[in-house]
């Protein structure tokens, strides 16, 4: 007796584990995962491979997502691991997210809908919805900006619309920095972060920062349409701009739609300090502006920097904010 319910639990998980495997391998679950995505980001979205994971935890497994035409992002591999019960009605919940060796150039041209994936496109009532996201985790994924690469990775976890940014890193030939800090996606992306660099590129946080803050209209997909708001406190040991050597360097930074303010900003300049103010007005033209003190500068390090005329005029327009606030 207790052989034949033995065997009969055996073929029950057979079957059982035969069905998850249909239902997650199935290309009938790619075509809807793809009709799914696009509806729900008004992108064409092109999944080319969709397969079952069993271990550590139930999953779909994608190779190869594009989304957009031309393609702006491309996600070489994603992990999408949930609970079994949630799947049985055809929801994502507790999901753990990866996403590797992948590159998404910005700044997006589409909106991100702050609303799940809850209903699914017409006639696809078979798919999967995405109920909650227990962990995202970014690992070597490229982020392209104004001819700028940056190499990012990242752990993170979803409450609500409550993005909690455990540790995320970036990594260029002139940048590396370690972040922490939230962000807010409803009613629009509020990011607050803290950041921490060895070395960092002036340049390379620039193009990132209007990156991710440049507005665009809203969607009829539920974006909200408010531009996004990114604050986080700096700290680098070692920073250049424009090729020019820095020095350490603190800053608090604010970026909202077209302008970059990082104020106060202080870092090391030709063997004295700058304490003041950068702002930065981005868009089809850059603008830059310095409004501070520059302190104890070594005139023999500029002059050794660049050309006699081009210490001629970085004096003359010393002198000539001296009546004010020193401008440079």
């Amino acid at each position: 007796m207790v052989r034949r319910l033995l065997l009969v639990l055996f073929v029950l998980l057979l079957v059982l584990a035969g069905a998850v495997y249909w239902l997650l391998s199935s290309d009938g679950l790619r075509r809807s995962l793809e009709s799914q995505a696009s509806a729900w980001l008004g992108e064409t979205v092109v999944i080319e491979r969709a397969s079952a994971r069993f271990l550590p935890r139930l999953g779909i497994h994608l190779r190869n997502v594009r989304i957009g035409s031309p393609a702006q992002v491309t996600l070489a591999l994603v992990d999408v691991s949930t609970d079994l019960r949630a799947l049985f009605s055809r929801r994502i919940e507790q999901a753990d997210i990866v996403i590797a060796d992948s590159r998404i150039a910005l700044p997006l041209a589409f909106d991100v809908p702050t609303s799940g994936l809850g209903g699914g496109a017409p006639g696809e009532s078979r798919a999967p919805t995405v109920g909650s996201i227990r962990s995202i985790s970014l690992r070597d994924v490229l982020l392209v900006s104004r001819g700028r690469e940056l190499a990012v990775s990242a752990e993170s976890s979803l409450d609500g619309t409550h993005l909690n940014v455990k540790h995320f890193t970036a990594r260029s030939g002139h940048t590396s920095v370690d972040a922490f800090g939230s962000v807010e996606l409803s009613p629009r992306i509020d990011a607050r972060l803290e950041a921490n660099a060895s070395q960092l590129d002036l340049d390379d946080l620039l193009a990132v920062l209007e990156a991710f803050s440049t507005s665009r209209p809203a969607s009829s997909q539920g974006g909200s349409g408010l531009p996004a708001r990114i604050s986080a406190k700096v700290t680098a040991r070692r920073s250049t701009a424009a090729g020019v050597e820095l020095g350490s360097l603190s800053a608090t930074v604010a970026a909202q739609n077209d302008r970059i303010t990082l104020s106060p900003i202080a870092f090391q300049l030709f063997g004295g300090r700058y304490d003041g103010t950068l702002e930065v007005q981005t868009g089809d033209t850059l603008a830059i502006a310095l409004t501070g003190r520059v302190r104890d500068l070594d005139v023999a390090q500029l002059a050794a920097f660049g050309r006699i005329e081009n210490l001629i005029t970085v004096a003359s327009r010393a002198a000539a904010a001296s009546t004010g606030a020193d401008v440079m």
